[in-house]
């Protein structure tokens, strides 16, 4: 496993170690401590809600095959959509279908540059189109947490700033 990033932990232990904020480890690490939240790999199998509103959950563990559960809440953690399914996004599936847009690395959100110019499926950038978040998490897995985001969008920022031009 990779050591974390500064400011960062690892939660797992199963070799699927997941870094996140120390804040945020240590308010899952104490919900688990007490016994508030337990957590359960695996693919998902089925999911009913009963009348009470808890969920019957069937998944299948690594080790153990078919497990069943009872649960309040659920939480999927399987992350962003793959291979570039942006169909709840119309603009996204409009610049995809048209190659104005290309897939990301690992078939995870858009291709862009360092700078984060978008990549069309020819590799031809836009003066300005540009991403930063969740859509550049292909060619930047640590893009999704909020203090990610605001240096993305700062250095972005001066990126613009050094290329705007005013008009009177």
């Amino acid at each position: 496993m990779a050591a974390p990033a500064p400011g960062r932990g690892t939660l797992g232990g199963s070799g699927d170690d997941h870094r996140l904020p120390p804040v945020s480890l240590e308010r899952i690490e104490t919900l688990r401590q007490s016994g508030a939240l337990t957590l359960h790999a695996g693919r998902l199998r089925d999911v009913r809600r009963d009348a009470d509103g808890l969920f019957h959950v069937l998944y299948q563990d690594r080790a153990e095959g078919l497990r069943p559960l009872c649960v309040d809440v659920i939480l999927n953690c399987t992350g962003s959509c793959p291979e570039g399914r942006f169909t709840a996004n119309p603009l996204l599936a409009t610049l995809f279908e048209k190659g104005q847009v290309a897939l990301g690395p690992a078939g995870l959100g858009v291709a862009v540059t360092a700078q984060g110019q978008v990549l069309s499926a020819g590799g031809r950038t836009y003066r300005t189109l540009f991403a930063l978040g969740p859509l550049v998490r292909g060619a930047q897995w640590e893009c999704t947490a909020i203090p990610d985001i605001r240096q993305d969008a700062a250095a972005l920022a001066a990126t613009l700033g050094q290329t705007a031009t005013v008009s009177a």
